[in-house]
């Protein structure tokens, strides 16, 4: 029960900030007056809409990244330099398991292994990234 609560509280926490910030105001609409409400009005000129800039309004952080889309595809780069940064540092670590191996059996098959894994891995993260740019252009092909 206590693990549902703090699933909750963390989603709500992070579902508020989003309905907060849902909509932003695009146009100013003229004071109530009393003529307006006896119906004696005035034409005025609509208020103009404010321009954004930094210091007023809520800018978007992200270079490039103008939807959710945009974001997701952006995450996924990332994580697709990691995992490359990732998949390095496991080779050099199979390689160096064949090094101190010296012969010995079980560590020459232990070596074996994590270059096998590693390199199913590679394969596993290089189609991954060629089906997500599929997608990426399948969708960027409807636009």
């Amino acid at each position: 029960m206590n693990t549902i609560i703090k699933i909750f509280l963390v989603a709500a926490l992070l579902f508020v900030p989003t309905v907060a910030i849902a909509q932003t105001p695009t146009q100013t609409l003229p004071p109530i007056t009393q003529e307006r409400e006896q119906g004696i009005t005035q034409e005025r000129a609509p208020a103009p809409v404010p321009q954004k800039n930094c210091e007023t309004m809520l800018c978007n952080p992200l270079k490039g990244v103008d939807s959710i889309g945009g974001l997701i595809f952006k995450v996924i780069n990332f994580v697709y330099s990691l995992s490359y940064a990732v998949i390095a540092v496991f080779l050099i670590i199979s390689g160096f398991k064949f090094v101190v191996a010296q012969g010995s059996e079980d560590k020459i098959t232990d070596a074996k292994n994590t270059f096998k894994y590693t390199i199913i891995g590679a394969i596993l993260l290089i189609g991954a990234n060629v089906i997500t740019e599929v997608i990426k252009n399948l969708i960027d092909s409807f636009r």
